[in-house]
């Protein structure tokens, strides 16, 4: 048990020094969407981000959890501010426990092993290897899991979403290439409402 816990103590040593889960969704009006939606990929990029997804509204980056801040100003900086949110998850709770258990599990598969080499009976052998296999793809879980965790803790989700200046309300509906629609509504009386 004393194992354990030194085994645990460190592990929690090791890893990034924020566990946090960060989020933010910024909305611009700019005059050039799809220019300033390049531009935030060029930057994302330059600082080891990268583009996750994009879309006539805008777009979702990947940017290093710890220059969040600084490329929101610069975002935001590109165009009329609308509206700003962000949101921090601290993940080092679960982190933790996922170490903890990796640990604890990693030591329970050790004792299996040993145990194949002192089997007396196939049936005992048998037993053995199950729970040792079982555990093992029950460690691989929580490894990946653990995996997950840390890199959301290190990459931040940074949402762009990019609206146009000028851009209002048509002036005229465009005419439709069946006639029969154009004409559709024009036989009503007047200041009739659905």
């Amino acid at each position: 048990m004393i194992a354990l816990v030194l085994a645990a103590a460190s592990i929690f040593s090791q890893g990034p020094s924020t566990q946090s889960r960060r989020e933010a969704v910024a909305t611009i009006l700019v005059a050039h969407p799809d220019s300033v939606a390049d531009r935030a990929v060029v930057r994302a990029q330059s600082m080891g981000g990268w583009m996750d997804q994009r879309d006539d509204a805008g777009v979702v980056l990947r940017i290093p959890s710890d220059s969040m801040e600084s490329f929101a100003r610069w975002s935001i900086g590109l165009g009329h501010r609308v509206d700003y949110s962000s949101s921090v998850v601290d993940l080092a709770p679960e982190i933790a426990d996922l170490k903890v258990s990796i640990a604890s599990r990693d030591t329970l598969l050790k004792a299996y092993l040993d145990l194949v080499d002192s089997a007396k009976t196939t049936s005992q052998l048998r037993d053995v290897e199950r729970l040792g296999a079982g555990l093992a793809v029950e460690i691989g879980k929580l490894r990946a899991q653990l995996g997950h965790d840390l890199h959301l803790a290190r990459w931040a989700t940074f949402n762009l979403r990019l609206g146009s200046l000028g851009a209002g309300p048509a002036s005229a509906p465009r005419p439709s290439p069946f006639r029969w629609i154009d004409g559709l509504g024009q036989d009503l009386p007047q200041g009739y409402e659905p």
